[in-house]
């Protein structure tokens, strides 16, 4: 659904400046086609049981029309589908993508191999502030990656990776990033 008059976008709100368009046409990137969404600031598909395939379909989107998504600076995927395959995708639109500041993963399924391309991305990205990867089934495999990412990418602020199954290597493997990187807040909570 959409509704490019106000500051987020939702999929449980009506569209008001379009009619409603199903979620499949939004994700191929006909939406970002057809609205002006140089105002859009915040897309938020909670719950909306957004699978791989989707989120390479909006990656592809984001990716395409860069310049009609230059407002979009928050992506909230919280609570849907997404495993290590769509996290890949997502984390090669971050690589690029000079746009996002924040990035909601909560209670996905990214695993071991989704944390380890958030590692490689951190390493590239520069605009990324927040990054919130908790309850996504992370062990100390793809610790071991992000936490280089995360000791070298100077403007991240927060990423979260509580309630994953980190052991106490990959804690300390966390901790050793945050001291390299002093701006880098939270953590393991």
């Amino acid at each position: 659904f959409i509704e490019s008059t106000f500051d987020d976008f939702s999929q449980q709100r009506c569209g008001l400046a379009r009619p409603t368009m199903p979620l499949p046409m939004l994700l191929t990137g006909q939406a970002v086609r057809e609205v002006n969404t140089s105002t859009l600031k915040k897309l938020a598909m909670r719950g909306c049981s957004i699978n791989d395939t989707g989120c390479q379909y909006m990656c592809s989107a984001l990716l395409s029309h860069a310049n009609c998504t230059s407002g979009l600076t928050e992506l909230d995927l919280w609570g849907n589908s997404i495993s290590g395959i769509g996290a890949d995708a997502l984390a090669d639109c971050l690589t690029i993508n000079p746009y996002l500041t924040k990035v909601d993963l909560r209670s996905n399924r990214c695993g071991d191999t989704g944390a380890i391309e958030f590692g490689k991305m951190l390493k590239l990205n520069r605009t990324l502030l927040h990054l919130e990867l908790s309850n996504n089934s992370i062990g100390d495999e793809g610790c071991a990656v992000l936490s280089e990412g995360l000791a070298v990418n100077s403007n991240l602020v927060t990423c979260n990776l509580g309630g994953n199954r980190i052991s106490a290597k990959g804690a300390a493997m966390i901790t050793r990033a945050m001291k390299a990187n002093s701006r880098l807040r939270n953590g393991i909570d």
